[in-house]
């Protein structure tokens, strides 16, 4: 892979390692942009809210004003450089819509053990 302006590597979390539960993050992907649309011919963004961990392995973000969509699986969760999560997906309860992430840091010794990173 070559680098350039556009691509460029992003960091692992060190195991363990969490942001804090407020802490605003971005989510970026090639989703589509509505139910009824094709998926978008350029990377998008949106910045979210970490709201809770759960089970260990999960990040979940505030997506009530703009979350995630079909084909945004497998998009980074990030923040200052370090991938922290990988879209999962979401849903919705009684207070807001959110997405769900599966924690990089939790995995971190597996994807250096099959990476060489």
């Amino acid at each position: 892979m070559t680098f350039s302006k556009f691509i460029k590597p992003i960091g692992l979390p060190e195991e363990g390692a969490r942001v804090p539960i407020g802490t605003t993050v971005i989510v970026a992907g090639w989703g589509k942009t509505a139910d009824d649309s094709k998926p978008s011919k350029m990377l998008l963004a949106t910045n979210q809210t970490v709201i809770e961990f759960k089970n260990k392995h999960l990040i979940y973000t505030d997506s009530t004003q703009s979350g995630v969509k079909m084909g945004d699986s497998g998009g980074p969760l990030e923040y200052n450089g370090v991938l922290l999560g990988v879209v999962s997906g979401g849903g919705r309860n009684k207070k807001r819509k959110f997405t769900f992430f599966t924690e990089v840091a939790f995995f971190r010794s597996w994807i250096k053990s099959k990476t060489n990173l």
